[in-house]
């Protein structure tokens, strides 16, 4: 199977612009063996074009997003945040 997402271009000037897909559900919760995050098709989608915009050249490490209640994540979600880092910082 091939899918394709369109990943709008990063720019230092716009910094990481992310788009959604019309129906994202997101739940992620701290569990006792790690994070467990449950999506819908959307949310899925929507986060693999975070992951996406992230791994585009140009893009600086440090450069993140936070997803919380207020913005993508169902109520019941505890926070995350979404950050590129080098291949050298394990």
């Amino acid at each position: 199977m091939r899918v394709e997402i369109s990943v709008p271009q990063y720019s230092r000037d716009k910094d990481l612009v992310v788009e959604w897909e019309p129906e994202p559900v997101i739940r992620a919760t701290h569990q006792p063996d790690g994070m467990h995050v449950q999506a819908n098709r959307d949310g899925c989608v929507t986060l693999a074009r975070i992951f996406l915009s992230l791994a585009q050249d140009g893009v600086p490490n440090g450069v993140h997003l936070h997803l919380e209640s207020s913005n993508g994540l169902t109520d019941d979600s505890s926070p995350w945040t979404i950050e590129l880092q080098s291949t050298d910082a394990r």
